[in-house]
């Protein structure tokens, strides 16, 4: 496959940009999709690279039709009265659920504890807690990022041969499932929204970019009662594939913060 990617100018001896586009490009097409986003911010060149047609589709997942971008599901927003103040990948939520697991197998901690003491090298005492790339990536803003310019879905420009998987059904709109806001007393969750878009009446959902999917999710909680009582929260993104029913599924987990916080 070929990259459309022109060569930097006059590069000085022993930089970066003096090595051969091509080696770039075989570089960075080893990396996990994930890396391309704080890569995209060393140079122009590598962010020339990251958003060209071979390398883009790395960062989208088959498990639909068309492709969805895989961190859109992964998306966390912090939404106030003037608007999206950030954008950023949220954490692992595995990682909560191991701990969980943890804490079921050894409720008093005295494994924990005992292997704390004696290993420093102990996976009983690394379990659960996040690798360094993880928490790496949870602290890299999006909004200066070239990936919320990818699009939501991935769709084959032409002369391109990527192997869709046009034997799974395809997707016919975008389904809101709601927001999910859990008070803060009580603790418990209480869900608002929900509804429908054919692409086939609304085309340009199917053809927004992640930047624009953002917009589209803040826009839908502000229409909600719940919104009114906060001027500021941090909403998670999850996405509930099923396939049956035609729609890609998304809803939100809203973590209000109160008022003068």
């Amino acid at each position: 496959m070929s990259f459309p990617i022109p060569q930097a100018k006059q590069p000085g001896r022993g930089s970066l940009a003096s090595l051969p586009t091509e080696l770039h490009i075989q570089v960075l097409s080893y990396l996990p999709w994930k890396s391309h986003i704080p890569c995209m911010a060393v140079c122009k060149l590598w962010k020339q690279i990251l958003e060209s047609e071979g390398l883009q589709y790395q960062r989208f997942n088959e498990a639909t039709n068309p492709p969805h971008h895989n961190v859109a599901p992964e998306l966390s927003f912090i939404l106030t009265d003037q608007g999206i103040s950030s954008t950023t990948i949220r954490p692992d939520n595995s990682k909560i659920y191991a701990r969980m697991a943890v804490a079921s197998m050894d409720p008093t901690g005295l494994l924990r504890s005992l292997a704390a003491a004696t290993s420093n090298n102990d996976e009983l005492r690394r379990f659960g807690q996040p690798s360094m790339e993880e928490s790496a990536m949870t602290a890299v803003e999006l909004r200066g990022s070239g990936v919320l310019d990818d699009p939501l879905f991935y769709h084959d420009t032409p002369g391109t041969a990527h192997v869709h998987p046009q034997k799974k059904r395809r997707i016919k709109g975008l389904a809101f499932c709601g927001t999910t806001w859990t008070d803060a007393v009580s603790h418990i969750p209480t869900v608002a929204g929900g509804k429908e878009w054919l692409f086939e009446e609304h085309p340009q959902l199917e053809f927004q970019t992640l930047r624009e999917f953002v917009r589209f999710a803040a826009s839908l909680v502000k229409q909600g009662d719940f919104w009114k009582q906060h001027n500021r929260a941090t909403f998670d993104v999850k996405f509930l594939n099923i396939p049956e029913a035609g729609f890609l599924w998304f809803g939100l987990d809203a973590y209000p913060v109160a008022s003068g916080s």
